[in-house]
């Protein structure tokens, strides 16, 4: 009995602290925007961390407790003192636990966050499991999308690889001149082992990049006897959206990028996601 009011102990504290309840739904809205998240505990108030960030009535001192979410280059770790201008500064006391949902201001001797939202934690939670269920919610609803402007998706495995002349895709003709290397374009032959969405071929084409140049260097990269759940859109790049297969002109699909290769076990959870 004791670990199903857990939650709802939780979500009475939350009230209790705040006023309100902050969902889930809210805080994937606040993680979306944010470069920066932590959680951590109020120290100073109308203060700063270091010289290069100006106090005010707005700013308040945070040490912290745990980092979430932060670009590479962003120095910051467990037990520093960040600078937080806050939206409310009523909203704010010393010794307040929260999860802090922040984009960067200064960046010098120590780090400087502008405030785009709070959630407080309450006495003895962590924020690590409900920020995972948060990232999971985010990650589905791209999934979803992905899903939902796919032309094709399907779980199967490549027969084989091909390269694809340049100048077949142009029409014969030359293709223009860039500053980037030339994409080696090469069709991978699926053997479609289930359809998920848009088609009943027992094989597709996907069309790919081998160039490892900066230009396609996002795109998934096939070989012969890969398996996986492929979600595809019709070729719109290449500058050919048919391909020959077995003396046939059929659609020529692409895979725009390695979130749209995923492994073949995914296929459950994709038609779950598709259905919704």
């Amino acid at each position: 009995m004791k670990s199903r009011l857990a939650p709802y102990v939780g979500l009475l504290l939350m009230v209790f602290l705040t006023g309100e309840v902050v969902s889930s739904q809210d805080q994937a809205a606040l993680l979306k925007e944010s470069s920066i998240v932590f959680s951590g505990t109020v120290k100073r108030l109308e203060a700063s961390s270091f010289t290069e960030a100006p106090a005010s009535s707005q700013t308040i001192v945070v040490r912290v407790d745990a980092v979430l979410k932060k670009p590479k280059a962003v120095s910051l770790k467990s037990g520093d003192d960040v600078t937080v201008e806050v939206k409310q500064s009523s909203d704010f006391q010393k010794d307040l636990r929260a999860t802090f949902y922040t984009d960067s201001w200064i960046l010098g001797s120590g780090v400087a966050v502008k405030e785009i939202g709070h959630v407080p934690l309450p006495a003895g939670q962590t924020p690590t499991e409900t920020f995972n269920q948060v990232q999971k919610q985010l990650s589905d609803e791209d999934l979803r999308s992905r899903v939902n402007d796919a032309d094709v998706v399907v779980t199967g495995h490549v027969l084989s690889i091909k390269p694809v002349s340049v100048k077949a895709l142009n029409g014969g003709e030359s293709a223009p001149i860039s500053e980037h290397t030339e994409p080696d374009w090469k069709e991978a032959v699926v053997q479609v082992d289930s359809a998920i969405k848009g088609t009943e071929s027992k094989q597709v084409v996907v069309r790919f990049p081998a160039s490892k140049d900066v230009r396609w260097v996002s795109y998934p990269k096939f070989t012969t006897g890969e398996t996986g759940t492929f979600i595809l859109k019709s070729d719109e790049v290449s500058g050919s959206e048919k391909a020959l297969f077995s003396g046939t002109e059929v659609t020529a699909y692409t895979a725009l990028e390695r979130a749209d290769v995923l492994p073949a076990s995914a296929a459950t959870h994709v038609r779950a996601l598709l259905n919704k």
